[in-house]
């Protein structure tokens, strides 16, 4: 999951029914993210069910994703000043059957279609609420896929047809790479060098899990438990990095490999970076911090850890 749709992925998969009653109890708002609607409580989506899911998909992929849950009772106040609001629980007899139609739907709801839409029942007090959730996309824009469908975006609280500007805005926005730090390729036994002891080294790489091609990536690693330090044989044994390395600033802990334009990753392709050595800390593990850069993306960092146990060689067999 990329970082601009993880934090509404994580707050739906805690969606349960103890979150749905607080929901309630505190009369929880539509908002930009966040849509109630009732639907048919057999489960069995109608017309204006099928509608409301493809305005949904449309309007939530156009935008910046969102939450819908299905079998709650948002009737708006009379005065519109106020948003819709959680005012009570219409339950569906059969989630199972809400889901398995709205996966079915799912599929054709859109033109292109939405990757990653998820959808869960909740079992509450009489039956089933049912969740869904649709990604922001960067494929689109997205209209509904039926007879004269239309671009739909999600605004403040409500889905709107967008306007000719914001369809061609779209239309020319650029797809962007999405760059992750993946490791592989742990190897024990091998020696850091002379009078040195025997360390684990581990491949470290960039994966490009966006549309666009990375140009200019750049990662940079700094320890933060134990050693970590460049393997001097580099990723083939003849001292070979995947991007080149820059010198260190004086007093710097960290490590910077930095690509010109002749280094680029391409979508669904790994480049490897480059091979380190990891000596554990006195009683403890290795970890160390990451950031990663690249031309039009928005920048990533994280922490990468390993215990003790991680970098001890496995009994042979």
């Amino acid at each position: 999951m990329d970082d601009v749709n993880q934090p509404l992925r994580e707050l739906f998969d805690k969606i349960d029914a103890n979150a749905l009653g607080a929901m309630k109890d505190r009369r929880e708002e539509e908002s930009l993210n966040l849509d109630f609607k009732r639907m048919d409580p057999s489960g069995e989506p109608t017309a204006d069910d099928k509608k409301n899911l493809r305005e949904a998909i449309s309007g939530y992929a156009n935008a910046a994703g969102g939450i819908i849950l299905w079998g709650v009772e948002s009737k708006a106040p009379e005065d519109r000043r106020d948003r819709s609001r959680f005012q009570s629980l219409i339950p569906l007899t059969d989630g199972d059957r809400a889901v398995v139609r709205f996966q079915e739907l799912t599929a054709t709801a859109t033109q292109p279609p939405v990757s990653g839409v998820v959808h869960k029942a909740i079992a509450v007090a009489g039956g089933f609420v049912v969740k869904t959730f649709v990604p922001a996309s960067d494929g689109g824009p997205h209209r509904t896929n039926e007879e004269k469908g239309q671009y739909f975006r999600r605004y403040a609280d409500a889905f709107r047809p967008m306007q000719h500007h914001e369809i061609a805005d779209m239309f020319g926005r650029r797809a962007q790479p999405r760059l992750e730090l993946v490791t592989a390729g742990m190897q024990f036994n091998q020696f850091f060098g002379p009078g040195r002891p025997r360390v684990t080294t581990i491949l470290v790489g960039l994966r490009n899990t966006g549309r666009a091609v990375a140009r200019f990536p750049k990662l940079v690693i700094v320890p933060t438990e134990g050693t970590v330090e460049p393997w001097e044989y580099g990723i083939d044994g003849n001292g070979r990095t995947g991007l080149p390395r820059s010198p260190r600033s004086p007093g710097s802990n960290d490590y910077h490999f930095v690509g010109s334009a002749n280094e680029v990753i391409h979508p669904e392709s790994t480049l490897e970076v480059s091979k380190f050595g990891l000596e554990p800390s006195p009683g403890g593990g290795v970890s160390f911090e990451y950031k990663i850069y690249a031309d039009v993306m928005r920048f990533v960092e994280g922490t990468q850890k390993f215990s003790a146990d991680d970098l001890k060689e496995p009994p042979k067999l």
